[in-house]
């Protein structure tokens, strides 16, 4: 098993993972107090060799997780499969905690953080054995060891990042000196160290407990700052709106349970919190039911949230942060001009129903001469709308504005405008926008035509939905798929689904364009950028798809995540 996923899993273990029943002996170890993560996994071994035969063994790893590996391997003096797989093949069971308090074993701690992993192996001998070995290798590789004793039990600190000790067939490694002691209190004084009954139907299984409650500031923020290293701002409206009631559950004293299962063909979690008595209306309507969502051949993903728009917009200020308001009030006031001065929620909103999708398609530009450069999936919101005869011209001017202040910006940069046109899907029209090219644009014949030419933005209504999308292949697709019955039937409150296969196709299409854009944004050299889009292209061919849904139900929020593995004989 290649050691970039051994070190992702000790990490893991050490640093951020969740608790179980209390059926595993372990956990009685794990002080209650403090509890943030809290992991219980039947059979480490198990585990382990899941993920060294599974595709995830050759997913690169973070650069914090790189570093933490790094550390972990001078500490134990090299290689750390042996020493992981030894340690680890039994039951295991790792926690982290707030705050860490005074040590009770020195009068130094050791570590940066409050965590603490127990281990009962298969074969005890051998794992002591092999810590021994470990130790004294990490001695040799410079690392500064120091040694102890806690109620005549023998511990050894590594520098300052964890302590060791064995107490009977229990290996104990921690992060905080208190811990250590306290785990070894209740060895000693409560008897948690019974014969080990080792189950072989175990499996690559773990449960898991989380308090988001107790999460360090330091940690709260790292959360925070995670959109924004995806491109997407932690305060954007269009997240709060997908992310309401699981952002809305997580509140102090909330506690989630969640289990995860790992085979050849998928990885595979299922999480449970309280979902509180007050979830808005905005994110449950109570009236929304199931609906079938349009897809095509091309369709790379599908995106359907059942959200009551209206109710949402009402209570803007209450539901998103101080921070949007003063864009959202920006909106407010530019959708008022699109709509004549209309009310938003009141007589926009409040025509669609709340099962809403986004479905995004990969594009072949048959319909058109007009390929960009880099061709980008198309994207398009797919809504229930009531009272169509009198929606529609409404939408329709709403449209065509938009097309004319676009066009206004686009004059000013000198750019070429979009021309508003209407074709057909069978007898259902649909509006749309095409950029001008060619000699009408100014551009020289053979010029390759930049990313603007993917968007095509159009609008239709077909069989009582709203299409309103990016390109007018796409819409003139789904409108088909409407008309045929063709799609997926959906009722969750949040679902979201992505073929791996066809984002390949797209990413390999777009191949030579991608080390160019790696080349100019980061200053890569040739080489380095082909080898960074080349490890993409290899990571999402491990992929056959991921889906994800959550569930609102007796005021329980239930989420389900599934990664599916490609078919490694295909």
């Amino acid at each position: 098993m290649p050691t970039s996923v051994l070190g992702a899993l000790l990490l893991a273990l050490t640093a951020i993972l969740p608790s179980g029943d209390g059926s595993a002996t372990l956990l009685a170890l794990l002080p209650h107090e403090g509890r943030v993560f809290v992991l219980d996994v039947p059979s480490g071994g198990a585990l382990l060799d899941a993920l060294g035969d599974g595709p995830l063994a050759a997913l690169p790893l973070p650069d914090d997780a790189r570093d933490g590996l790094d550390r972990l391997r001078t500490g134990l003096g090299g290689d750390l499969l042996p020493t992981a797989r030894t340690l680890l093949d039994g039951e295991v069971a790792a926690g982290l905690f707030a705050v860490g308090r005074r040590s009770r074993l020195s009068d130094a701690t050791a570590g940066r953080r409050a965590w603490l992993l127990a281990s009962r192996p298969r074969d005890a001998d051998a794992a002591r054995e092999q810590l021994r070995q470990a130790l004294q290798l990490a001695a040799l590789a410079g690392a500064e060891l120091s040694d102890g004793s806690y109620r005549d039990v023998s511990y050894t600190r590594v520098a300052r990042d964890w302590v060791v000790a064995a107490v009977a067939d229990v290996l104990l490694l921690a992060g905080d000196d208190d811990l250590l002691a306290d785990a070894v209190d209740a060895l000693l004084d409560d008897g948690l160290a019974p014969p080990l009954v080792h189950d072989p139907d175990a499996g690559a299984r773990a449960e898991l407990e989380f308090h988001p409650g107790l999460l360090r500031d330091k940690d709260v923020r790292r959360l925070e700052r995670a959109p924004k290293k995806l491109g997407v701002p932690a305060a954007a409206p269009g997240a709060s709106l997908l992310l309401g009631p699981l952002l809305h559950a997580l509140e102090p004293g909330v506690v989630v349970h969640a289990s995860l299962a790992l085979d050849a063909d998928s990885l595979r979690l299922s999480a449970d919190a309280p979902a509180g008595d007050d979830m808005p209306r905005a994110y449950a309507p109570p009236d929304a039911g199931a609906r079938r969502v349009p897809v095509t051949d091309s369709t790379l993903g599908v995106l359907f949230a059942r959200r009551d728009l209206s109710d949402w917009w009402r209570h803007r200020e209450e539901l998103l942060d101080e921070e949007s308001q003063p864009k959202l009030a920006k909106f407010d006031g530019t959708m008022g001009l699109f709509f004549s001065g209309a009310s938003l929620a009141e007589d926009v909103f409040a025509h669609l129903g709340p099962e809403l999708a986004l479905v995004v398609d990969v594009l072949d530009f048959a319909d058109t001469d007009d390929v960009p450069a880099v061709r980008l999936p198309a994207v398009c919101l797919v809504a229930p709308v009531d009272d169509e005869a009198s929606f529609r011209p409404r939408l329709e001017v709403a449209f065509q504005t938009f097309l004319g202040v676009v066009n206004t910006e686009r004059a000013k940069d000198g750019e070429p405008p979009f021309l508003l046109d209407v074709a057909l899907a069978g007898d259902v029209p649909i509006r749309y926008g095409r950029l001008l090219s060619g000699d009408a644009a100014g551009q020289a014949t053979g010029d390759p035509l930049p990313s603007d030419y993917n968007l095509r933005p159009a609008l239709a209504m077909c069989e009582g939905r709203l299409l309103f999308g990016t390109s007018v292949e796409q819409v003139r697709g789904l409108i088909g798929s409407l008309r045929s019955g063709r799609g997926v039937d959906r009722s969750e409150n949040l679902y979201a689904s992505v073929d791996a296969g066809l984002l390949r196709r797209l990413a390999e299409d777009d191949h030579d364009v991608l080390v160019a854009q790696a080349m100019l944004d980061d200053g890569l050299d040739p080489r380095a950028a082909v080898a960074r889009v080349d490890g993409l292209l290899a990571i999402l061919g491990l992929f056959d798809g991921a889906q994800v849904d959550a569930e609102l139900a007796d005021g329980r929020l239930a989420l389900r995540l599934a990664l599916r593995f490609a078919d490694a004989t295909r």
